[in-house]
């Protein structure tokens, strides 16, 4: 199981899943305010994270959200007891900072997908809005 650093959302995804913080949605939503509704009530109930799995108008697409939206997740994500989090996060800032580390190319995940100038069209990706 991933555990902290996690060096992937991915890696995220599968610790919030794994400790029962994550739930998949297979319903359609629509990113016209379907997901931010359901995000914005998540949110006040202190619900799991969520994946959207169908969405209207982009097939193949998944839509992550709330992956930090409780303060729960929000200490998974820090390594952080729920004891005194401010207070070792502070000592942590404080401390000194890890060295940037280079890696390979074909070792980063954010390059699996590689799209040249003439393939970039922004408009193939779900944004999701919050109104009109």
């Amino acid at each position: 199981m991933a555990k902290f650093p996690f060096k992937s959302l991915r890696d995220w995804v599968q610790y919030l899943e794994n400790c029962g913080e994550l739930v998949r949605n297979s319903e359609e939503v629509d990113t016209r305010g379907d997901i931010a509704a359901i995000s914005r009530e998540i949110a006040l109930s202190e619900g799991p994270a969520i994946i959207h799995e169908n969405i209207r108008g982009y097939l193949g697409w998944k839509v992550f959200t709330d992956g930090l939206a409780t303060r729960r997740r929000l200490l998974l994500a820090l390594n952080l007891p729920s004891e005194n989090a401010t207070r070792i996060a502070c000592e942590r800032l404080e401390g000194d900072p890890i060295a940037p580390i280079t890696i390979e190319k074909s070792d980063a995940p954010c390059k699996e997908v590689a799209l040249s100038e003439k393939d970039i069209d922004l408009r193939k990706f779900p944004l999701c809005f919050t109104g009109e």
